[in-house]
């Protein structure tokens, strides 16, 4: 029979190895962190247990910086965090054609650098070429399936192609551009990621590419595959927007700081989410069709003044908060017949002018 002393050093011992083991797994970004730090010329390099090299910093002085392919036949597979950053004499650089990853502010400040992506490149981590403002064109390759925040910015870059494997883009990562391609995998639309850190967009035309199975643009205008959600519509031809029979839901930021000429909102559409119109310039009137049910809270923040609802399906808690930072000021019910109008205005007037729509305007109902 085992005594008590043995079985207490038998567990004694098994949970130090299981606090071991836990302590490698949880730490194993620092114990990548703690490699020695080797010398190559003018680059500093560590090399990880697989021989993959990471070039940590560069010490030399040329404005042509070519970043060999391998040290002692072992493949650079990352540039790392910070390497180059504010090496602003710097004016180009040649990426090994192994290369991997660049990580976090690997090249930032690198005012004056221009370079190409090479072919295999998978990971472009956080503000990796922040402020490298002559970069101007850039062509992501084929191989890359991951772009982190600020990754491109202030770089200049005006069209901007998703390659087929990048399924979402970093928030802020190209504040320049004008023209943009979703590539096939994309599916996770955020407007942020090709603004500025103001929320200001230079966005004038978006397409995606025809075998993408998420999105799909009609006269500049983005919607889900199968057009019942409206997207994002700050690139719709000539300001006019005007929503095919299908759509159901205008997604949170559909619209945002822009200017429309036109704006039609179509029979059938049920949903107005948060935010859908954020600070729309251009129009006077905004028009509620007779099959919304819900107006998201701040849905209608744009410049028009007045407001049509022509549906009867709106309730205290389906418009909570929806005149907040609007500017609407008349209300006119619509919904058919004069003594049907009345009853409606007397429903919407009660629910519309309590302190649940947070408005400061004083409302006045038609």
């Amino acid at each position: 029979m085992v005594s008590k002393k043995v079985n207490r050093v038998i567990t004694f011992a098994l949970t130090a190895s299981l606090v071991i083991i836990m302590a490698m797994l949880v730490t194993g970004n620092e114990v990548y962190a703690k490699q020695k730090v080797m010398k190559s010329g003018d680059f500093r390099y560590t090399m990880d247990q697989k021989g993959s090299v990471t070039i940590k910093a560069y010490k030399g002085k040329s404005t042509k910086v070519e970043i060999p392919n391998a040290i002692n036949n072992h493949m650079v597979r990352t540039i790392g965090r910070n390497a180059f950053k504010n090496k602003s004499f710097i004016k180009k650089v040649v990426l090994p054609y192994g290369l991997k990853t660049i990580d976090k502010s690997a090249f930032e400040e690198c005012y004056q650098m221009k370079t190409k992506l090479p072919d295999g490149l998978k990971t472009i981590r956080r503000g990796a070429f922040y402020s490298c403002e002559n970069l101007g064109k850039i062509k992501l390759p084929a191989s890359l399936k991951s772009i982190g925040d600020h990754a491109f910015y202030e770089c200049g870059i005006k069209t901007v192609v998703i390659p087929n494997k990048v399924r979402k883009v970093g928030e802020y990562a190209f504040d320049s551009a004008e023209t943009l391609t979703l590539g096939k995998a994309y599916k996770a639309w955020n407007w942020k990621s090709f603004a500025t850190d103001r929320n200001v967009l230079s966005l004038k035309k978006i397409k995606v590419n025809s075998k993408n199975k998420f999105f799909s643009v009609k006269k500049g205008v983005l919607y889900d595959k199968k057009k019942t959600h409206l997207v994002f519509a700050n690139c719709a031809a000539d300001g006019k927007v005007s929503l095919p029979a299908s759509v159901r839901v205008i997604d949170p930021d559909a619209l945002t700081s822009c200017e429309v000429t036109a704006l039609r909102l179509n029979d059938g559409l049920e949903t107005i989410s948060d935010h859908a119109f954020t600070e729309v310039e251009g129009i006077d009137t905004l028009s509620v069709p007779s099959t919304v049910n819900f107006l998201g809270r701040s849905s209608l923040c744009t410049s028009a003044e007045k407001l049509i609802l022509e549906t009867r399906l709106l309730t205290k808690n389906s418009i909570r908060g929806c005149l907040k930072d609007s500017n609407i000021k008349t209300i006119s019910v619509q919904v058919g017949s004069e003594s049907s109008n009345n009853k409606y205005i007397k429903k919407y007037k009660n629910i519309f002018t309590k302190k649940i729509t947070k408005s400061t305007n004083k409302l006045v109902f038609e």
